[in-house]
């Protein structure tokens, strides 16, 4: 399998990307240093810095030890008020600026309140609820080679979850919350691993968005490349009749162009994070596990003058956490744990922007409501 290439300043970063999971994770330093393209590690080039090879090595590390102490403190309704209202400044003094300066890593976590399960969960997440396909590894399901073996494990995924077809499947008071902070000019980008087209539904304008694992707005040949009629393709899987076929070369399988393990990231995304990345102020980091590279080390490429809240389940990444309730604290790094939408209602709240979120939010379900019922007549 080929070697992913993305070049970050005066630095360049290769991410092997193996098809299959052999689960011995071979040296840093060697091609095809990693066991599958979803377990990657980085395979960098001699300018790695120490700092960057630390990032790595804490993509495996348990950190929930420091979780315990960074929720204690004072808490309303499980909500740590002092972090709420250090972020909730940061914002603001962000606003008088008028220049867009927040960065938004998005993951799965997001789109729980759509009704759309994450993939880790035990018992309710994506890749356990998959094992019916017997799957010979949970992440098959998004395998280039095992699509072109057995596809059903992904046309029937794909049914479930395909973007503006389920009603309950709404932009959820997160994703609204991007669109207020585009709405003000706040928002220099939003990076997202999801694959649900939520970001775009809830009121974000494209240019905004980087759908970093690709999106459901088009298709193509897995074989020969050639882009295939993305509503002919829609129809096919949401009719179940059967895998969709290449009209150009005839036998090669079409898939929406969701980015499968072992695929090229899109070219927009280099040039998005060399762009974006030294004029981030602060960054949110929204419900992800910080486990795929190389989305999970953008945290670790903003300078170090960028403030990072972690909004999460759990504490993830390399993150020096503070808690925000002392005025001379030196940590940039804020975590606040429990489900994104109650973290982002009770920053909203202190920022003063409850009613304008709730209303953002009922527009944008309305407007997923009706794009849902005619998609089904």
């Amino acid at each position: 399998m080929g070697i992913q290439r993305i070049q970050l300043f005066n630095k360049v970063y290769y991410f092997s990307a193996p098809a299959r999971c052999s689960r011995q994770v071979r040296s840093i330093g060697t091609p095809g240093g990693g066991c599958c393209s979803y377990h990657t590690v980085p395979v960098v080039s001699k300018l790695l810095t120490p700092w960057i090879r630390s990032g790595i090595q804490l993509q495996r590390c348990n950190l929930s030890s420091h979780s315990k102490s960074a929720s204690s403190g004072k808490q309303n309704d499980g909500i740590h008020s002092e972090t709420v209202r250090t972020v909730a400044k940061w914002i603001q003094d962000l606003e008088k600026q008028g220049l867009p300066k927040i960065i938004v890593l998005c993951g799965a976590g997001v789109s729980v309140a759509a009704g759309i399960p994450d993939f880790r969960s035990p018992g309710t997440g994506l890749y356990d609820n998959l094992q019916k396909y017997n799957l010979p590894y949970p992440e098959a399901v998004f395998d280039l080679d095992y699509y072109r073996q057995r596809p059903q494990a992904f046309l029937s995924l794909a049914k479930e979850i395909w973007p503006g077809v389920q009603e309950q499947h709404s932009p959820t008071l997160t994703h609204s919350f991007l669109a207020l902070l585009e709405q003000n000019n706040l928002l220099l980008r939003c990076y997202t691993q999801n694959i649900d087209g939520l970001e775009f539904l809830g009121g974000m304008s494209s240019d905004k968005i980087m759908e970093c694992h690709g999106h459901f707005r088009s298709a193509s040949c897995i074989r020969c490349g050639s882009p295939a009629d993305i509503e002919k393709v829609k129809e096919s899987i949401l009719q179940q009749q059967g895998t969709p076929m290449c009209e150009q070369c005839h036998i090669g399988h079409v898939k929406p162009d969701i980015v499968f393990f072992g695929e090229a990231l899109p070219p927009r995304l280099n040039l998005l994070i060399q762009n974006d990345l030294p004029r981030a102020s602060l960054m949110l980091i929204l419900g992800t596990s910080l486990q795929v590279v190389p989305v999970s080390l953008i945290p670790d490429w903003v300078p170090s003058s960028c403030r990072r809240v972690l909004l999460n389940r759990e504490l993830v990444g390399n993150l020096a956490i503070g808690t925000g309730s002392h005025p001379n604290e030196k940590s940039r790094d804020l975590f606040q744990a429990g489900d994104c939408d109650d973290s982002i209602l009770a920053i909203c709240r202190a920022l003063g922007w409850e009613d304008l979120l709730r209303k953002q939010n009922e527009a944008t379900r309305i407007r997923a409501t009706a794009t849902t019922t005619m998609d089904a007549k």
